[in-house]
């Protein structure tokens, strides 16, 4: 069995391309199947010799009874684990889906909990700095750190823009380097429809309640910025923008 992964920052439409994946039923596509919050927070702190263990482990457990000739894991909390992936499942195709952060970064601010633990600097002077950022510096920093690490490994680059629009480059990209069978009907009627979109303001105070977490009330977009905030996202995500093509 062969495998590939498509990894990158949250919110960046993992969950809309596992489902597209899924459209070919001879192979098994998932949204975050190796990996979860946890294996995201300690991939960052511990690295390599916490990941190599804990993908082998659940290979090992998991993946041996599939019969199938592709496996494909769409995961943002796999952003960390790049060189690990190639050792446990031996150079399996591995893709960095990146999205414009004028989207990416105020949806991430939205539902954002500043009660969870989150990825934060690992030495005293960047820790120090850190704390003192604002929750939208923050995320912009997390957000160009995760990208630029990606940038600088092996993962090749899909732009969601792209994928959402058009076709030809799906086919070109993913569909045929993977063997996957999704035909162009299937794509225009599947773009189409909404997989991940952010809930409404009672909807997300009622799961806040029920999940112990604190509720974000203001559902942000990038128009809802103001001059300030708008010159701190440039700041910080303007020259990693600017390498992916993104005004």
């Amino acid at each position: 069995m062969k495998y590939a992964f498509i990894t990158g920052m949250g919110r960046s439409g993992t969950k809309f391309l596992s489902n597209l994946l899924a459209l070919d039923q001879n192979i098994y596509a998932f949204h975050e199947y190796f990996g979860h919050r946890e294996y995201w927070l300690l991939s960052w702190y511990i690295g390599k010799s916490y990941t190599t263990v804990f993908l082998k482990n659940k290979k090992n457990k998991e993946t041996k009874y599939i019969d199938k000739t592709l496996f494909v894991d769409v995961n943002s909390y796999l952003s960390s684990s790049v060189d690990s992936l190639n050792e446990v499942f031996k150079n399996p195709k591995i893709f960095h889906l990146v999205r414009n952060p004028k989207k990416v970064v105020p949806s991430i601010m939205t539902r954002r909990d500043d009660g969870r633990m989150h990825k934060i600097p690992k030495t005293a002077s960047e820790i120090e700095k850190w704390i003192g950022m604002s929750k939208l510096e923050q995320v912009c920093t997390n957000w160009v750190k995760t990208t630029e690490n990606l940038l600088n490994s092996d993962a090749i680059l899909i732009k969601f823009e792209d994928l959402t629009t058009d076709f030809n480059y799906v086919e070109q990209n993913l569909l045929i380097p993977l063997q996957i069978n999704i035909s162009k009907n299937q794509f225009e009627e599947f773009k189409t429809k909404k997989i991940n979109k952010t809930r409404g303001k009672l909807y997300r105070y009622l799961y806040a309640k029920y999940k112990g977490k604190s509720f974000v009330n203001n559902n942000f977009t990038y128009e809802d910025f103001n001059l300030e905030e708008v010159n701190v996202f440039n700041k910080i995500c303007g020259e990693t923008m600017s390498k992916l093509g993104y005004k």
